[in-house]
This record gives structure tokens, C-alpha cells and sequence, in this order.
């Protein structure tokens, strides 16, 4: 079994045209995530803090060495495939998938780390 401990900070991306301002919002929204990972938990505790499941929302699975990477994700996002989607840095960063104000970046303060 191999354990990894990761401290970095999480972030949750959603288009504002897909009226999404609150985690709350995300009830029925298509997410891209990395499945099986930190991100994917990450998303998991946030859902949970506003009621709502993984059974609310339609996860997107992207994938490193498949026909849906992970470089595509902010594509996907500016091109409306996908309403929000779940990253760490320094993907957010390095590929600034928020730009010009049609993106919202939800930031939980009370559990931005997994570890």
C-alpha cells in the first residue's frame, strides 16, 4: 500500500453564466474532476458541507493518458461542456481557467487542504 500526503489547496470552478455564486448551487451541474483522487474527495467533503451528494450533480471524468486529460479541463469549462470543475494548484494558476469575470472560484476556508 502507498500513502501520499499532500498539502495544496483546493479549488472549485464554476462558470457564472451556469448561475452558480455558492456551493449550494451546484445541485444538478455537470463537474469535470479527476476521479479516485484527492480533488475528487475534496469536492466530496465540499458537497457534503451544503447537503448534497455526489448523487446531486453530474461528475466528469477526466484523466491523465486519456481522450478527456486533464489540460482540457479549462477548455471544457469556457466552452460550457462543463458547469464548474474541481483543480489544485498550480493547475489554477498556470492555466487560469477564471479569467475576464465569466468564471467564479469557490473557496471553502474552513477545508481548502486534504491531507
Amino acid at each position: 500500500m502507498i500513502l501520499t500526503v499532500a498539502e495544496c489547496p483546493y479549488r472549485i470552478v464554476a462558470r457564472r453564466s451556469a448561475g452558480i455564486v455558492a456551493l449550494a448551487d451546484l445541485r444538478g451541474t455537470r463537474i469535470g474532476v479527476m476521479r479516485k483522487s484527492s480533488v475528487e474527495y475534496f469536492l466530496d467533503r465540499m458537497l457534503r458541507t451544503t447537503g448534497l451528494t455526489a448523487d446531486d450533480v453530474t461528475l466528469v471524468p477526466f484523466m491523465a493518458k486519456t481522450a478527456a486529460p486533464l489540460t482540457h479541463l479549462p477548455q471544457a469549462l469556457r466552452n460550457g461542456a462543463l458547469d464548474a470543475m474541481t483543480v489544485w494548484e498550480p493547475q489554477l494558476t498556470g492555466r487560469q481557467p477564471a479569467r475576464r469575470g465569466r468564471h467564479r472560484v469557490l473557496r471553502p476556508r474552513h477545508l481548502q487542504r486534504a491531507i
